[in-house]
């Protein structure tokens, strides 16, 4: 984190009021949450560190009465974020919310900025949830938010901790992660119609989590993006009947990818510069961009490459809190024979790993290398080799039994046990197939 400033700031509407809202009930052994409810006005004000006030027009620092404000309706609420403060030493929990702005954080003191709303307000479209580790400053004796408030030490007994927490209040050590929660079954509905396959993203049930940086949404832009235009096509339509949801899903998409953008710029761009180079480089936080879920590849299994299919990229978290791995889950068909020299086709899987390297890396020295890659420098040469050789293993499969095993009485009159090797085009005992005795056993 930044060193701590000795200014500290924060911005709050005109005439605005922090109060309690209802009390959640108490568990015993959980986590205590915190809710509050803000009233809004337009003005801004900054709040120094010796209390005074400096703003575009008059006002007074934000109150702490006990009365109970009612939170001016919010209809359009479109996004709310969410910042979670986990204390390890207390092992209390923190919550602050607000609709429709992020937060500012983290500041070069470690605290956080913005406006708390009500909770009651209506379901927002998606809910971005920041976890942080961090603590109740006014619990904390020797923190210098008591010399902030003029404050010494032994002046710590004099503050309320029953009063409503304030953003002042919070000191955050470290952001743990941020992850989007979609409470729309619009948008939860359009996603599903472009993801067909990635099994590190579960799209069960009435909420969809997806943690940042969002990859599986980076990774179906262009498909979100067409699902958008093409539901804005069907919208226009005078024959389609239900114009009002198809708007409105539209509308939710649109808000998702508006905030995903971003991200997209900050991160995309420099990956593909890199693999439009005459030899393709990737960096190793970047990998997760190349190997994405579904794609076909190439990867080595006993010590030969086959064709395969990317499962999942998982991230390991080191002593560092960075990523210091990364566990690649591929599939294959594979096929297998018993003693009688019988081929089965089953769906078998490897995992590789590669670890964190420096700088950049050509992709082609990879462990796990998407095909479209490789075909670009050998001219899909490896690929119709490998196609190839699958097509045989199809015909082969598909022609049924070549050759059969027997063993049992033979069809003679006079009977005995044989153990013979039946070969020749499909079908037991056929006239023009030669029957070869392997064995003979007396009866």
């Amino acid at each position: 984190m930044p060193p701590e400033s000795p200014e500290m700031a924060y911005a709050y509407r005109s005439g605005s009021e922090l109060t309690p809202g209802p009390t959640p009930r108490k568990v015993p052994g959980s986590p205590r949450t915190m809710n509050y409810i803000h009233q809004e006005s337009s003005s801004s004000i900054t709040l120094s560190e010796d209390n005074s006030v400096d703003g575009n027009t008059p006002s007074t620092a934000p109150s702490t009465t006990t009365g109970i404000s009612v939170a001016p309706s919010r209809p359009d609420v479109k996004i709310k974020y969410s910042l979670e403060v986990y204390d390890p030493n207390t092992r209390e929990s923190l919550s602050l919310n607000q609709n429709d702005e992020p937060f500012e954080f983290p500041t070069s003191s470690g605290e956080v900025s913005g406006t708390q709303v009500a909770t009651s307000d209506p379901p927002a479209i998606f809910e971005i949830v920041t976890a942080a580790t961090g603590y109740d400053r006014r619990k904390r004796k020797g923190d210098d938010f008591f010399e902030m408030m003029g404050m010494g030490n032994d002046d710590m007994s004099t503050v309320q901790l029953d009063e409503p927490l304030k953003l002042e209040h919070i000191k955050i050590n470290r952001l743990n992660e941020t992850r989007m929660e979609i409470h729309s079954s619009l948008l939860i509905e359009a996603i599903k119609e472009v993801v067909d396959y990635y099994p590190n993203q579960n799209l069960m049930g009435d909420v969809l989590i997806i943690h940042k940086p969002y990859w599986v949404l980076i990774h179906h832009e262009k498909e979100l993006k067409e699902n958008l235009a093409n539901l804005l096509e069907e919208a226009k339509d005078p024959a389609v009947e239900e114009v009002e949801t198809i708007t409105k899903k539209a509308d939710h998409l649109k808000v998702m990818l508006d905030f995903v953008q971003p991200e997209i710029d900050r991160l995309v761009p420099a990956i593909e510069r890199r693999l439009q180079k005459k030899i393709p480089t990737i960096t190793f936080d970047s990998l997760w961009y190349l190997l994405k879920p579904g794609t076909f590849a190439y990867c080595q299994f006993d010590n030969e490459w086959i064709g395969c299919v990317i499962m999942r990229v998982k991230g390991k978290v080191g002593k560092t809190s960075e990523i210091s791995r990364w566990n690649v889950l591929v599939w294959f068909l594979d096929y297998k024979h018993d003693l009688s020299r019988a081929y089965t086709e089953s769906k078998d899987e490897k995992k590789h790993v590669i670890h964190r390297f420096e700088g950049e890396q050509d992709v082609m020295s990879l462990k796990v290398i998407p095909r479209e890659l490789w075909d670009a420098v050998d001219g899909g040469a490896r690929r119709a080799q490998f196609e190839a050789r699958g097509l045989r293993k199809i015909q082969l499969l598909s022609c049924g039994h070549k050759q059969v095993n027997y063993k049992g009485e033979s069809l003679e009159t006079k009977k005995r046990m044989v153990r013979v090797l039946l070969a020749g085009s499909p079908g037991w005992l056929n006239a023009e197939l030669p029957l070869v005795p392997q064995q003979t056993y007396p009866r």
